[in-house]
């Protein structure tokens, strides 16, 4: 990105559904209102997670924590709120993975400190993990 335009917030999230993250930006100045950058370099493998909470406040499962472990590697994602200045990126958490071809583990550690398990997923897909 070569963006020297003012920003009031940037969002990070897969506005074009491919498995990637883009980005778009939200300028001060109303000329140039906002940038949209879409990430178009050499796809890899990765998985889209979205957690779900229902019948909870934290329907949106803040606070919780999803490792994701694929070809040895581990990853770790928290699900936050409030990440902008005046905008949010999305609940759902992107993991690349390379050029692995299955997820080993997904491991969902809740608020509560409850945890859910999920073993030999396959790449490139979106998954909603629900707590139960």
């Amino acid at each position: 990105m070569n963006d020297t335009e003012s920003a009031r917030t940037a969002i990070c999230a897969d506005f074009d559904k491919d498995g990637d993250v883009d980005i778009l930006q939200i300028h001060r100045n109303e000329v140039s209102a906002a940038s949209y950058y879409r990430n178009d370099i050499k796809k890899h493998a990765w998985i889209s997670i979205e957690l779900k909470i229902p019948n909870s406040k934290n329907h949106e499962a803040v606070g919780s924590k999803i490792y994701v472990k694929a070809n040895g590697v581990t990853q770790m994602r928290e699900v936050i709120s409030g990440s902008n200045f005046t905008g949010q990126n999305p609940r759902q958490q992107i993991f690349g993975l390379e050029s692995a071809t299955v997820v080993d583990e997904i491991k969902v550690v809740w608020p509560d400190g409850s945890s859910t398990l999920l073993t030999n997923q396959t790449t490139k897909q979106f998954i909603v993990i629900t707590k139960e």
